[in-house]
């Protein structure tokens, strides 16, 4: 789990549970619109924080990034973001080879 804050001292603190926690030091907050309230935390939204994670992510956790992927019933959203951001680079490794458009051909 990350954790933005002004105040981050880019640390790990691994739990025993086998989660870790990072305080990352950012110095400007996730906007508002990607940011939501569940029980008291404040959480990115799911196309934000797909947007954010690191490319190793894909390949270390794979079925994590599976359940994600398939969690949206509309992939729109995550294209408006990554497509009007300048994240092109990003949108291209969210896609799946086999899913270009043109793969078994």
């Amino acid at each position: 789990m990350i954790i933005y804050s002004p105040k981050g001292t880019n640390n790990t603190v691994n739990l025993s549970s086998g989660i870790s926690l990072y305080d990352l030091k950012q110095s400007e907050m996730p906007p508002p619109e990607d940011v939501s309230l569940l029980d008291g935390l404040r959480l990115l939204s799911r196309e934000a924080a797909l947007i954010r994670v690191p490319e190793a992510f894909f390949s270390r956790h794979p079925v994590e990034a599976q359940i994600i992927l398939a969690s949206f019933s509309d992939a729109s959203g995550v294209l408006r973001r990554l497509l009007g951001g300048g994240h092109s680079i990003i949108a291209g490794r969210r896609v799946p080879p086999d899913r270009l458009p043109g793969a078994g051909r």
